[in-house]
């Protein structure tokens, strides 16, 4: 497009990270496969009150997260009918649904057939794997509700069906999907990495969803060749749309967004912390540990930010880069990022002196203090949440609490931190 003023042309290019979709993509599809039964009824059986069906699927890998549009079960009424509550959930490291990060809506169910559960609030998750859940809408809705499930494993759509589980043994246990699964489709969006543009004077503004978390934008001179450079203003927020204004005066302005946040679970609600990093009952100099992996491309790590707890004192943490050996455990330092004093508790920035290449692979983030006088001093917050935003991925936690790193499942509550890049740029 241009914007043309009594003084000169503009030429102005948006860049689009994804290819935008008009309506919702289908995910997975399999209520054309034939039904062999209903699985329930939802709520009660001979052994348990009150337990809860789900059905496993993964949404397709990208950089940018989808917004869920619609949900659709194969439901059946049991003496007659009642309602319905179906939830997203993510999946633990055992495969079984973890944490609810989203209620999609309650549906009354007096009949047979199809039930369309359409989300009330605008819901948006990252590319990976979770469970759709059913379950009673209230006590009196329990065992008046089952859910068909297929005689086939095969669907339809960009993404996949997977296990499916029930909570009938008392907990969460989960089934391959060759023990056939229940019927339902998820339909979603991925949310597009477009930037429109505003003329006032010589000021252009840019704007683009706020929920998308963790880009940046670019800018260039020149289309046949660009030397992308990054924009370093801080945008404002205003409801769901960033805006940047500023003025740029060369007549060619390119413009991009650029995805920089790998993981960030800064915004769960801590559950307790761990440390105090340096000492404790049984050995000193422990070290704590959060693993994360880059997806396929290169990478300059920009900054990383911890959670962090003063807990004997005010003391100097540094963070550092380690790979990952065998076991799954840290195995040697790559990089030191930075050291920070931390005297109140509260999130804190860790920013390297230049940039740490790192190509796409699995690392861990690794908290120790500074000097012997740090020892005992901070503490690392956790969540119980296994939910986070951006286009990498969060998985075990590590430490030394035994003398040697020995690690622990993301299910058992992730530490908190972000990770910021800079991706390679084309």
């Amino acid at each position: 497009m241009s914007h043309t003023t009594a003084a000169k042309t503009i030429a102005v290019f948006i860049i689009i990270a994804s290819v935008f979709r008009v309506g919702a993509d289908v995910i997975v599809n399999n209520l054309n496969q034939p039904t062999e039964d209903y699985f329930g009824p939802i709520g009660s059986d001979s052994n348990t009150n009150d337990f809860l069906i789900g059905q496993e699927f993964t949404l397709p890998a990208g950089p940018n997260p989808f917004q869920l549009k619609e949900i659709t079960l194969l439901l059946n009424a049991v003496s007659g009918g009642a309602n319905i509550t179906v939830s997203v959930w993510t999946a633990g490291s055992d495969n079984n649904p973890s944490n609810e990060i989203a209620v999609v809506s309650s549906q009354n169910v007096a009949n047979a057939g199809e039930v369309n559960f359409v989300p009330t609030t605008n819901i948006f998750i990252p590319p990976g794997i979770y469970y759709v859940v059913a379950a009673p809408a209230t006590p009196a809705d329990s065992g008046r509700v089952g859910w068909a499930y297929a005689t086939s494993t095969n669907w339809s759509g960009s993404g996949a069906l997977n296990n499916l589980a029930d909570t009938i043994p008392g907990d969460w246990e989960n089934y391959s999907i060759t023990n056939l699964p229940q019927q339902m489709s998820v339909q979603a969006t991925a949310v597009p990495a477009l930037i429109t543009i505003s003329q006032l004077g010589t000021n252009k503004t840019l704007a683009w969803s706020s929920d998308l978390n963790g880009y940046v934008v670019d800018g260039s001179t020149n289309l046949r060749s660009p030397a992308w450079l990054a924009i370093t203003n801080a945008p404002l927020t205003v409801a769901t749309t960033n805006t940047l204004t500023k003025s740029w005066t060369a007549p060619t302005q390119i413009f991009r967004l650029r995805q920089s946040l790998v993981a960030e679970d800064l915004e769960q609600p801590h559950s307790g912390w761990d440390g105090p990093i340096g000492t404790n009952n049984n050995s000193t100099d422990f070290l704590l540990a959060q693993q994360f992996t880059l997806p396929a491309g290169n990478y300059s790590l920009n900054k990383l930010t911890l959670a962090l707890i003063p807990a004997g004192g005010s003391g100097n943490v540094t963070v550092s880069i380690w790979s990952v050996g065998p076991g799954n455990n840290p195995a040697s330092k790559l990089a030191a990022v930075s050291s920070q004093l931390v005297p109140t508790a509260g999130n804190v920035d860790f920013v390297p002196p230049a940039p740490i290449a790192l190509p796409s692979g699995t690392y861990y983030a690794v908290a120790s203090p500074t000097s012997s006088a740090d020892n005992g001093k901070i503490g690392w917050y956790y969540t119980i949440s296994t939910a986070w935003t951006g286009f990498g991925t969060l998985s075990n936690n590590a430490s030394t609490y035994s003398s040697v790193w020995a690690n622990a499942p993301i299910s058992s509550g992730p530490y908190q931190m972000s990770i910021l890049v800079a991706p390679a740029k084309p």
